[in-house]
């Protein structure tokens, strides 16, 4: 391993590197699909629910980034450059879902997509970890919740 990488951060640079892209590359197959922005976005969520799998094994790689840069600052460009691309594609729904009149006009879709992917990953945190009560199942319902009481727009 010490042939290809120097060291630890450069491993879990990469490591976060192919998960982001694979992450990304698995969205814009299936998203494009989706012409509804409400459904776009619990299709985005549903694809970013911590399953077995891939998806759980790109959580854990996020989590040790996160907990590696907290301690690490020279990782925190590579960390901001990354999450950028996670809340630009909330962003970029919930503008969809503006502009079809599906989700309220109200409401900055900015702030929107900062609670929206601080929602996810908090709760994606818990699911990872084994928190009491805390389910893939439970994650999923906080979502749509959301979704349903803060961006839907009401008849």
């Amino acid at each position: 391993m010490h042939y290809y990488f120097p060291g630890k951060q450069e491993v879990l640079t990469a490591a976060l590197q192919h998960a982001v892209d694979r992450s990304f590359d698995r969205q814009s197959v299936e998203l494009v699909k989706i012409d509804n922005a409400h459904q776009r976005l619990l299709k985005l969520f549903d694809m970013q629910l911590p399953r077995p799998g891939p998806v759980r094994d790109e959580w854990s790689i996020w989590m040790q980034f996160w907990a590696e840069a907290t301690i690490r600052p020279e990782l925190r460009p590579v960390h901001n450059t990354y999450y950028a691309r996670w809340h630009e594609t909330v962003s970029r729904i919930v503008k969809r879902g503006q502009r079809q009149g599906v989700f309220r006009s109200d409401i900055d879709p900015e702030t929107v997509a900062k609670r929206l992917t601080a929602l996810t990953d908090g709760v994606a945190i818990q699911v990872v970890t084994g928190a009491p009560d805390m389910t893939v199942s439970a994650m999923k319902e906080f979502l749509v919740q959301f979704v349903q009481d803060e961006l839907l727009r009401r008849p």
